[in-house]
Formats: C-alpha cells, structure tokens, sequence
C-alpha cells in the first residue's frame, strides 16, 4: 500500500502516557479507522476496529484521544459497552471481549481541516491482566513496519469551512447586550460545561 505524506505534528497526552510526538504513517495498523478519509467540515462517521487484545488477555477498555481539529463528537460501542467524552479524550469500555474477537467502535465528529490534513487517533487499549497496548508509535516516512502505528484518518475535498456571521443594526437603533460564556472543564475523569447565557 502506498505511504501517505507527513502529517501536521500532533502532541499526545494521555493521562498514562508521557507526551509523544506522532507523524504520518502506513496506513496499516492493528487499530483500523474505516473508512480511512473524512471529508473536510463535514460530519463523518468511523469505525475503529481494535483486532486483538494483550496477548491471551482480553480487552475490556479502550481511550483514544481526539485531535483538535475534531469537533461535535459523539461515539458509541457494541452491547455492554458504554462511551463516554470528557473534554478530547473518548474512553469505551465494558465486558471483556474475546480476544479473538474483533471489536467495533464508533465514533462521528466534524473535521475542520483542510483538505490534504492528516489526524491522528491515538489509542490505548487495556485488559484485565493489567496491561495496555498503546497504538502511538512515533513512524518516519521512510518506514514501512511498526508493532503499534498510530490509526489516522486523512482529511479530504468536502465543505468550506464555517464562517461567523456579523449581527447587524438598523440606523437609529440598539442591539442587545448579550454576554456569552462557555467553560469546559476536564478533572478526574469528568466533565463540566457552563452553557451560554443571554442578558435580556
């Protein structure tokens, strides 16, 4: 399969995880995306299929961490498992599954990049037994192999992106005021958000 070109640098931080600067890779990884391409400020739905789990250990929780440019996130697992998002970072997890058992999740977000962009999808998966396997390896372009490549999805032609709108007044009137606040705070595994308000 032909290599992809280098990626934007993206920085992962996860809380197990010492930060690690990640480039592009092959495409071939033991997390897959499918499909591999997105399309640019458009909503796009993936799968993420985790092949295998810790050796003879099965799995029974998965994290990945979003990059930036992925927003209106939502995701969702197989039967007993539950998604949850807390700031960039998408945890799933439930029963064990087989380790010969593939496992399917979902995961839908709009990317606002530009088309050519490639984003990656740092994962880590955990088993009962203790041990994680982390899909982050750090791979130049003139590799071709890696025992834990980093899942990737590239970023194609799709929509423009947004653009913000400038309110408007008639002469001789008065807007009103409005003040807006937004706070997302992510702490011990949580999430609080303040909504907006409007002065009337």
């Amino acid at each position: 399969m032909p290599r992809r070109r280098a990626a934007a640098l993206v920085t992962l931080a996860l809380p197990t995880l010492a930060t690690v600067a990640l480039w592009a890779a092959p495409a071939a990884a033991h997390v897959e995306p499918s499909p591999e391409e997105v399309k640019a400020n458009l909503p796009a739905t993936i799968t993420l299929t985790v092949e295998h789990g810790c050796g003879t250990s099965p799995i029974s929780k998965v994290v990945t961490r979003l990059p930036p440019q992925a927003v209106d996130v939502s995701a969702s697992g197989p039967d007993g498992w539950v998604a949850t998002i807390a700031g960039d970072v998408v945890t799933w997890d439930g029963a064990a599954r087989p380790v010969a058992k593939d496992l399917k999740l979902t995961l839908t977000f709009t990317p606002r990049a530009e088309p050519g962009t490639e984003l990656g999808l740092p994962t880590i998966e955990s088993c009962p037994n203790g041990q994680d396997v982390r899909w982050i390896d750090d791979i130049p372009p003139t590799d071709d192999e890696s025992k834990h490549p980093l899942p990737r999805v590239a970023v194609v032609a799709g929509a423009p992106a947004p653009t913000t709108a400038v309110p408007t007044t008639a002469p001789g009137t008065t807007a009103p005021a409005t003040t807006s606040t937004a706070a997302a705070v992510v702490a011990a595994g949580t999430t609080t958000a303040t909504a907006a308000t409007t002065a009337a």
